[in-house]
């Protein structure tokens, strides 16, 4: 056993693998468990991972045949030997410090799971630009020990699964794993609801020590045909609940819901908007039949907006948000939908104080 196993899933990512690599053999946790699984790349990755593999025995590589995000995931919760549990995607990278930093909070508070900030980037140094994210929309829930399987609420943090770690035993005896649907993407939705849905402990830190990027071509987030299957992982997700008798998430698994429809809409080929649309007035038509649509979770220019898609039918323009023209009533609106950590943001990416990433 070591303290820490993180997994590196691997496919094509040639390009940024070595400084992905290279951050995690110099973390300053030395009893680390690298354990990268090549899912049939067909550039050079393999090659790289051989590489590092015999350079360094901290660094264990599995090589298979192409099957997936959720099976390489799963595969490696089985393989995993350390007491926690992190993972990294194979074209970011990560701060030095994060996985001692992590360990030494969740080994001090007895936690199922740790979590904090990251930064999105773009570009390579030096030219590179980062953007910083708070994972909690409410300060107040920084450096608390939270029962997050108590508190459906805290399904409003950002979802970010490789921010943070996850107590090996923990993970095995909720018995969760990633759905293994071949060529889906977005995936870790249901990790992500799993994890907060049966822990019983966890904690949030405001530290930023992982890097995502955000100008990798062969993102899910930038694949229009991907993106339509993230409905499938909120149906999963809604099922698990329901079984669970868990009904107390579903509201807020709905809100989750509905802002990354919304996200992703803004960054859809207009060719694939109008299945997307038809798809998101069919889920809310069910989450008002449901009783799972609490108006209570939104602002007004939202209920507004969720109310043109419901009527919206083929043929008819796109809904459009629009925030409210009073600037404090915006500010407010801001404030309750995201958190005052990304409304600051926004004002300060809007200012032109800080470049907007993503």
């Amino acid at each position: 056993m070591c303290d820490v196993t993180v997994i590196v899933p691997v496919y094509n990512t040639a390009k940024y693998l070595r400084e992905c690599l290279d951050s995690l053999l110099s973390q300053t946790l030395q009893n680390l468990e690298i354990l990268c699984i090549n899912d049939g790349s067909t550039d050079s990755s393999l090659q790289i991972l051989q590489e590092y593999a015999a350079a360094d025995p901290r660094l264990r590589m599995i090589d298979k045949q192409n099957a997936g995000y959720g099976h390489t995931i799963n595969l490696g919760l089985r393989q995993a030997r350390g007491e926690y549990i992190g993972i990294v995607e194979s074209d970011d990278y990560v701060k030095r410090r994060m996985f001692a930093t992590l360990l030494h909070y969740a080994k001090r508070y007895d936690l199922d799971f740790v979590k904090s900030d990251f930064h999105y980037f773009v570009g390579e140094r030096p030219e590179r630009q980062r953007s910083r994210t708070a994972i909690c929309p409410r300060l107040h829930w920084y450096y608390r020990r939270l029962n997050p399987a108590a508190t459906p609420a805290l399904l409003d943090a950002e979802m970010m699964n490789v921010t943070g770690i996850y107590r090996r035993s923990f993970l095995t005896n909720a018995k969760i794993q990633l759905r293994e649907t071949p060529g889906a993407a977005f995936q870790d939705t249901g990790f992500w609801v799993q994890v907060f849905s049966a822990a019983k402990s966890c904690m949030f830190l405001p530290l930023s020590f992982y890097q995502i990027r955000r100008d990798n071509p062969g993102s899910s987030v930038f694949n229009s045909q991907k993106m339509l299957l993230v409905c499938d992982e909120y149906d999963a997700a809604h099922s698990l609940l329901l079984r669970r008798r868990q009904e107390a998430f579903l509201p807020f698994l709905f809100k989750r819901r509905v802002f990354s429809y919304k996200f992703f809409l803004s960054y859809m080929d207009p060719r694939d908007t109008e299945r997307f649309l038809e798809r998101f007035s069919q889920d809310i038509t069910q989450a008002e039949n449901g009783g799972y649509f609490n108006r209570a979770l939104f602002t007004k220019p939202m209920l507004h907006y969720l109310e043109t898609i419901r009527i919206w039918s083929r043929g008819q323009p796109a809904p459009v948000y629009q925030t409210s023209s009073n600037p404090v009533c915006k500010l407010s609106d801001c404030v309750k939908e995201h958190g005052l950590p990304f409304t600051i943001n926004t004002i300060l990416e809007k200012t032109k104080i800080r470049r907007k990433v993503f």
